[in-house]
Parts: C-alpha cells; sequence; structure tokens
C-alpha cells in the first residue's frame, strides 16, 4: 500500500501529468471532482492509454460512465471481496471484483473491477483509495458468470 499525505483531488491533480490527464479533465469537466471532495471514495482510475485504447478520438464521456468508476467508500484490496460488489457514484449501478490468474496463468494472481485488470493498487489517500486500471468501465456492459454473486 502506498499511503499518500492528501485528499484524493488532491493526488488526482498530482498525477494527472503521469498518465491520468485524460481521466481528471473528464471527472472535472463532469463535476465529479466536487463529488470526491465530500464523503470517502475508492477511484477506478484508467490511464491515458486505457482512453486510448477505447478511442483515439474526442468522446464525450457521460457523468454516468464517469460515475462508474468510482465506489462510494474507501476500499483498499484488503476490503474488496472476491465475488463482492460495490455501489458507485450512479446508485443504479455497481461494480464486481474477482481475484484470479493474470491472463489464464494459475501461477500470477490479478485483481479485475468487472473486467479490467488492476495494474496498481492501494495508493491510500486521507478520504480515499485509488486503483489503477488498464481500461474504461462501462456499467451494463459486462455479465459475471459466478455462483458467489446473487
Amino acid at each position: 500500500m502506498i499511503a499518500v499525505e492528501a485528499t484524493l483531488v488532491e493526488t488526482l491533480d498530482q498525477i494527472s501529468g503521469a498518465g491520468f490527464s485524460r481521466l481528471v479533465k473528464e471527472l472535472k469537466e463532469k463535476g465529479l471532482m466536487d463529488a470526491l471532495a465530500e464523503g470517502e471514495h475508492t477511484v477506478f482510475a484508467p490511464t491515458d492509454d486505457a482512453f486510448i485504447a477505447f478511442s483515439d478520438g474526442p468522446i464525450d464521456y457521460s457523468v454516468e460512465q464517469l460515475s462508474y468508476h468510482i465506489i462510494n467508500e474507501k476500499k483498499s484490496t484488503l476490503r474488496l471481496r472476491k465475488g463482492a460488489v460495490h455501489q458507485t457514484l450512479n446508485p443504479e449501478h455497481k461494480i464486481s471484483m474477482t481475484f484470479g490468474p493474470l491472463n489464464r496463468n494459475p501461477g500470477v494472481s490479478a485483481i479485475y473491477a468487472d473486467d479490467a485488470l488492476v495494474l496498481e493498487a492501494d495508493f491510500e489517500c486521507d478520504d480515499g483509495v485509488i486503483h489503477v486500471i488498464d481500461k474504461l468501465l462501462f456499467p451494463g456492459t459486462w455479465v459475471r458468470v459466478d455462483e458467489e454473486i446473487q
């Protein structure tokens, strides 16, 4: 775990130039940085490469799409349970967590938020946690096949 003595908003501003400029820009434009300043949250932060992999052209991401990257609680990987679903800022959507082999390699374990690989976990801030992911998350586009979730 990497502890940062700053808020989520301050930390996101600081890492903006380190491969997260698109995420920070979108969060600011949609007013979600204000939401992050209130209470504790977990942010699943797609890298700039994740945005480019989805589309290298301009896309107007909706508040719903972006809010799907934010959980309403501070959750380190120790608090993210396998098969658990976590409420996002949008009350209609939840993120599902899975722990499993990395790229089907049984010798290497990984954490997934829906189908996005968590590249780096547990950047703990004063009022939240950031987990870096390899792709954008979209509500309703991923179906779990796991009997643990009913």
